[in-house]
């Protein structure tokens, strides 16, 4: 029988184990197979995919979900290969060898639903992604790192590895269609948060034996590989993948006592995210406490300095960079942010607590933290505080993890209080993403220590079913599949929500600009996302102010008022003072514009392109006369 003796001998450095070499082979050759096998599939039922798509879907949407499943084609064969290399050339074969056939079968089953999942939807990435994508387009089309080559550029962008990796990408392959580029980047770093979250609920639950060890950890992979959030978060094109992935690196370095690599992962956290600062300095503190026990207050706090080092000095080095390149440190778009949203204080824990509801125990949960009063207040941190508490009750003992847990408090303090409007921005909930599969692992794993390993495959499926299922609700508006055999049952695949539902009017708006417009002419965007990205010829006036900060004394102006049915209104006045030759607005954004005398007189209607977004009638074009 193989024993970990045998194992640790099979392992050696000076004479590799011929058994532990035919092992690896044959998981390498059970991955292969694996994957091999969901892309037959994959193949076999495209036709009827698309037969079902065709009776609900526009002629435009069926061409883009027929790209999507070519790009599924293309990344289960990638992976096909890539992954039984990475098994059999025996990279961390010591870990692989610990895991049994079966593991690792149903662990590269998991990898390639997960993949399937995530490619078989609509191709548009979120509206804020695209401004990202145009500082790249700019980069490498020799504009330098600007949004439209202005001598003072805007600090429009807030991850700066992110924004790296795809530069670097798009360079590499000579890419410049960057939204591909940024989803193919964040299915394989999706790809390797299921394998690095394989391998903390390994380490996590070690101590219950190594079956229930086992089922708790594909259950987290499956449960991670099945969550709406993260399946949506890899299309939308912005950085939830990466911060998730380093999140990962830092709690497996920090329970393996790598201490460099978990200090190095914190100073790259604080480059994915600005409020990552916050947990690197939390990181900071627990290293700086942890001297300070052996150590005079001096020389622990040198010793800590010595510790984060590295990281520091990549930290001092973006900011230096930062300031020479845009003279400014805090993004634009955050402070245009705190100007145009006008929301009562507390707001944010009720958009927390929301989204713990609903990622946790599928509940849609309406908390009333919009209209202000102590009692929504109130509850909206009580809800946050309970169901986060709740959440990591599971894990808390682990001291590895604790300084994960305190900086979720942290975190949430931070968008609780100091930033009103995250329900509009879905990767700023990657910090609570690993919650959903951790908790639930790991209360597995303590079930099957009480009850001694009874059922645990059994119990493990179950769990799988019913959080599984239950994850797959959506927002009254969105766009999902159905099925002709049973209309009640929405499918995972192609679902539209809202927020990318009104993308498809802003391309056709620029293409239609982009044939008509003379160059250099100014276009106001309501939103400049994914219609800056395609426009070519002209400039940009962004009515937002997050790459136009010259539109932000106008909502200073107008703090308080024109506030009526729509999240933000436009201040009419940029009309007069810009006289832009083009403006492109949902009509529910222009409260403000639409009473302004300078719009009524000057500007006439051009296009309108229908889709019901929060009321509006649509997308209007209008054109200065």
């Amino acid at each position: 029988m193989f024993s970990f003796s045998t194992l640790q001998a099979g392992c050696g450095s000076n004479s590799p184990y011929p058994q532990g070499s035919w092992r690896l082979l044959t998981r390498a050759l059970l991955t292969f197979f694996v994957f091999s096998s969901t892309l037959v599939l994959v193949r076999m039922l495209e036709p009827a995919l698309l037969s079902a798509l065709a009776a609900q879907l526009p002629l435009s949407l069926l061409q883009d979900a027929r790209r999507a499943m070519t790009g599924v084609s293309a990344s289960l064969l990638v992976f096909s290969l890539a992954l039984p290399v990475f098994v059999g050339s025996g990279i961390c074969h010591r870990f692989i060898l610990r895991q049994s056939g079966l593991t690792i079968g149903l662990l590269a089953a998991i990898v390639s639903l997960a993949v399937v999942l995530r490619g078989l939807q609509f191709s548009y990435c979120i509206d804020d992604a695209y401004i990202d994508f145009r500082y790249i387009l700019n980069v490498l089309s020799g504009y330098g790192l600007s949004y439209q080559g202005e001598t003072a550029p805007p600090l429009g962008v807030s991850s700066p590895l992110h924004l790296l990796m795809l530069g670097l990408l798009c360079r590499l392959f000579s890419n410049q269609a960057v939204e591909q580029v940024s989803q193919s980047l964040n299915l394989s770093l999706d790809v390797i948060a299921i394998l690095l979250l394989f391998a903390l609920v390994r380490k996590l639950t070690a101590p219950v034996g190594s079956a229930a060890a086992a089922w708790a950890s594909l259950l987290a992979c499956a449960l991670y590989g099945i969550s709406s959030y993260s399946i949506f978060e890899v299309f939308r094109g912005k950085e939830t993948p990466l911060l998730v992935s380093l999140l990962l690196s830092y709690l497996l370095a920090t329970l393996a006592g790598r201490c460099r690599l978990r200090s190095f992962s914190a100073g790259l956290i604080a480059l994915t995210r600005p409020e990552g600062l916050l947990f690197f300095l939390t990181d900071s503190l627990s290293v700086f406490l942890s001297f300070l026990k052996e150590e005079a207050l001096p020389a622990a706090f040198f010793k800590t300095l010595r510790r984060q080092s590295l990281s520091l000095a990549l930290l001092a080095a973006v900011i230096l960079f930062t300031l020479v390149s845009f003279g400014a440190l805090v993004p634009s778009g955050m402070t245009a942010k705190w100007l145009i949203y006008d929301r009562p204080d507390w707001f944010g824990f009720a958009q927390l607590a929301q989204y713990l509801w609903r990622s946790l125990f599928a509940v849609t949960a309406t908390i009333d933290g919009a209209h202000g009063g102590f009692f929504s207040y109130g509850l909206s941190l009580a809800s946050f505080v309970f169901l986060t508490t709740l959440a990591v009750a599971p894990f808390y003992g682990q001291k590895g993890l604790r300084v994960y847990v305190f900086a979720l408090f942290v975190l949430g303090a931070f968008f609780g209080f100091l930033n009103a409007v995250i329900f509009v921005f879905p990767w700023y909930f990657a910090w609570w993403a690993l919650l959903f599969p951790l908790s639930w692992a790991l209360l597995f794993a303590h079930l099957a220590t009480a009850t001694r390993g009874i059922l645990p495959a059994s119990l493990a499926a179950m769990l799988a079913l019913l959080v599984g299922l239950l994850s797959w609700n959506y927002e009254p508006g969105d766009f999902v599949l159905r099925g002709t055999c049973c209309p009640a049952l929405a499918s995972p695949c192609f679902r539209l929500d809202v927020m990318q539902g009104r993308l498809p009017a802003y391309c056709q708006a620029a293409e239609y600009i982009n044939n008509v417009a003379k160059p250099g002419e100014l276009v106001a965007a309501g939103e400049l996302g994914i219609l800056g990205y395609n426009l070519r010829k002209v400039r940009v006036l962004d009515l937002h102010g997050i790459v136009s900060p010259e539109m932000l004394p106008f909502y200073r102006e107008q703090k308080g008022r024109y506030l009526g049915r729509s999240l933000i209104t436009f201040p009419g006045a940029f009309v007069e003072r810009f006289r832009p030759d083009w403006i492109v607005v949902y009509d529910v954004f222009c409260e403000s514009l639409f009473r302004e005398p300078s719009f009524q007189r000057d500007y006439k209607l051009e296009r309108i392109y229908p889709f019901p977004f929060y009321g509006s009638r649509g997308l209007f074009v209008f054109r200065r006369q």
